[in-house]
């Protein structure tokens, strides 16, 4: 399947069609809350173009600062650089008992998340995270680049401007097919495609750049499908481009043709995230746009508040219509002709900062509101305790739960997933055990681990060991009720909470031998207690055997 360039750009002019209004709403957003985002009513063709100045709009930067806080928050909370925030486990809870299982997850995670580090993703998913909480939509796209002999050599992740991005998804919300327009100079078109196969650049397009112009006014666009049967193709194995599950290519929009060979992907390369689903609609809406009204508000107040403070500093002064003999001269060493010394005076105009200043400080907290910033700062704590700690993550988890629960499912599930997919396929991970080759099809899943979640984690360990210290002084004076609880599989689960090491876990068979030694050795000092019981018995009776009855023993006589 190749990409159909004039079904594609019909489509896509559609979707430009379909995205005007929201656009609006993006582009005040850029002015007032970022501000460096890229502007969504022009088009960028050079350098000069670019407007660096564009925060001179803003006359209060609460709104530019709450955003980055929020950003910065979600980005250690839930894919911090420092700590690894997630692990992988099987659904069958069986094949995670068994040791070659849960030794091989502890590498396989360990190799994935190494690789995660090792690319770009931590420079680029707070940009993600910024136009997640700003735009309330955020893209991130993945790009695998192969070496000469078909090897893996990196995977490249791209927080995508989300203005140059659309996207058409299926009645269950997955995106199938993903176009991003951008503008490139006739350099980065033959730079690109020049000694490609199919690559039909075009003789006006080469001039242009092999005369050195720079300027980015060629419309470009990205387009990636998903094909027809893509549900049936195995893509644990490597596979040639062309008969890949999601096929891609580059489309030159004013010519309506396609450039350059078709590539192909194994699983959509480009994930969409959103803050929070809005009613009919497929793009998301934000805190930023909940703020809005309070931003532009503070924005025109502190803006007014400058313009009356400007008076205050920088006074009108009045005289009378004869008072002044000469042209009034404020300046350094000014001389001014008066009639008389008390006909020049400063006009006051007892403006009410006391008032503007109330105003203005409610209107920023409610902006920080909306970013949850008074919420996830703790105050007047120079140096953050445990405990402190583990309030701040409970009140994020509590504040922002159904937005973290969208985004495992939107954004950081299919990420891992195609990254761990990616180095299964170019046998990157430790080869499988016997065990889940005897299982059949295994069902993997993702646990996060990261600050938030290890919080959570150890509120439920803490709660288990709890309700353990309270139960064993009762077990002193009634072991049976010990019965209750399955030791066993306490004890897996706080290692699973506590997520320690999979080796400090022996296997159930090396579980039930060292039971059944034990068994063997306890019986084995039960029969010997009982043997020397006896001869003691024997021995006090002149030799009768212990437990003979006396009428027995009187018979014999």
């Amino acid at each position: 399947m190749s990409i159909d360039a004039k079904k594609s750009v019909q489509r896509l002019q559609r979707l430009e069609y379909l995205r005007k209004t929201i656009d609006q709403q993006w582009d005040e957003i850029r002015k007032y809350i970022t501000p460096y985002r890229g502007q969504f009513f022009k088009d960028s063709a050079s350098e000069h173009s670019i407007e660096w100045k564009q925060n001179r709009f803003i006359f209060d930067s609460t709104a530019v600062n709450a955003c980055n806080t929020l950003a910065a928050s979600l980005h250690g909370s839930l894919t911090s650089p420092a700590v690894r925030w997630f692990d992988l486990r099987f659904r069958d809870s069986g094949l995670n008992r068994s040791k070659a299982v849960s030794m091989w997850l502890e590498e396989a995670t360990k190799i994935t998340y190494d690789s995660l580090r090792e690319s770009n993703f931590d420079m680029e998913v707070n940009e993600t995270y910024i136009d997640l909480v700003s735009m309330g939509t955020s893209i991130m796209t993945n790009q695998v680049v192969e070496t000469a002999d078909g090897d893996l050599e990196k995977i490249i992740y791209k927080a995508t401007p989300v203005k140059e991005c659309y996207f058409e998804q299926d009645w269950e919300g997955r995106v199938i097919r993903f176009y991003r327009k951008m503008r490139w100079s006739p350099l980065q078109i033959v730079d690109k495609f020049m000694g490609m196969p199919n690559a039909d650049i075009g003789d006006g397009i080469i001039q242009r750049a092999e005369s050195g112009d720079n300027d980015m006014d060629i419309n470009i666009a990205y387009i990636v499908c998903k094909t027809d049967d893509a549900d049936t193709i195995d893509t644990t194995k490597i596979l040639a481009p062309e008969n890949r599950p999601y096929q891609a290519g580059y489309v030159l929009l004013d010519e309506q043709r396609t450039i350059g060979a078709t590539d192909g992907y194994y699983s959509m390369p480009a994930n969409v995230a959103r803050w929070r689903v809005t009613a009919d609609s497929m793009w998301g809406n934000s805190p930023a746009m909940a703020a809005m009204a309070d931003v532009m508000t503070l924005n025109y107040l502190v803006e007014l508040i400058l313009a009356s403070l400007e008076k205050v500093v920088d006074p009108a002064i009045m005289t009378t219509e004869r008072g002044l003999l000469s042209s009034l001269d404020l300046g350094p060493a000014g001389v001014n002709v008066l009639r008389r010394m008390d006909e020049l005076a400063p006009f006051e105009s007892r403006a009410r900062f006391d008032v503007s200043e109330l105003h203005r400080e409610k209107l920023q907290a409610s902006i920080r509101q909306a970013f949850y910033v008074d919420q996830l700062e703790l105050k007047d704590s120079p140096a953050m305790t445990a405990t402190e700690v583990s309030v701040r993550y409970e009140l994020m988890q509590r504040l922002i739960g159904p937005t973290l629960g969208r985004l495992k499912v939107e954004f950081l599930d299919p990420l891992i997933r195609t990254h761990f997919s990616t180095l299964y396929r170019y046998k990157k991970l430790p080869p499988l055990p016997e065990e889940l080759g005897q299982a059949g099809r295994a069902i993997l899943d993702i646990t996060y681990t990261g600050p938030m979640s290890r919080v959570q984690r150890s509120d439920q360990a803490q709660s288990i060991t709890q309700t353990l210290a309270s139960v064993l002084p009762v077990a002193e004076a009634k072991p049976e009720i010990l019965d209750v609880f399955d030791f066993d599989e306490t004890a897996r689960t706080l290692h699973d909470l506590y997520q320690a090491p999979a080796a400090m876990l022996a296997s159930d068979m090396k579980i039930k031998k060292v039971r059944d030694e034990r068994k063997q050795k306890m019986e084995q000092m039960r029969q010997a207690e009982l043997e020397e019981k006896r001869a003691k018995a024997g021995k006090q009776g002149g030799g009768t055997p212990s437990g003979t009855p006396p009428a027995a023993m009187g018979g014999m006589q």
